[in-house]
């Protein structure tokens, strides 16, 4: 019996340590909401949360004040990032940060991660806050 519990607190503690599925701080991973943009000048957010998804299968998905976006995304280096053409819903028109946003995006070839802001830039420079759930 003592044998059995012996076992079993050793698969179990294998079980909790082996299936960690937190992500580092420094993996570009997971959901990051818009806090500035700039290109050539400060671009106002306004009041809607943009919400940009890195995902495992190397997409990313983004909600824009009223259509969402997806692209593919893939760094060739350690602060490398490029993304596909983004393809996005046409429900209405998109207001003009949302325009330049994508703009942006698609531009980016360099990304870097201090603490919990993302940072992708190029000749403009979207900053992103890592939104924890």
């Amino acid at each position: 019996m003592k044998n059995i519990l012996l076992l079993l607190v050793f698969l179990l503690s294998f079980t909790m340590t082996s299936c960690d599925k937190t992500v580092s701080k420094d993996s570009i991973l997971g959901k990051w909401e818009v806090i500035s943009l700039y290109k050539g000048k400060n671009f106002e957010k306004g009041n809607t949360d943009y919400i940009l998804e890195f995902s495992k299968n190397l997409t990313v998905r983004l909600n824009l004040d009223v259509n969402s976006c997806a692209a593919e995304y893939s760094g060739l280096c350690d602060d490398c990032i490029s993304f596909s053409a983004f393809r996005c819903t046409e429900i209405c028109c998109d207001n003009e940060f949302s325009t330049k946003l994508i703009e942006v995006l698609q531009e980016a070839t360099e990304y870097e991660i201090n603490s919990d802001i993302l940072t992708l830039k190029n000749l403009g420079e979207v900053k992103l806050k890592r939104v924890f759930e």
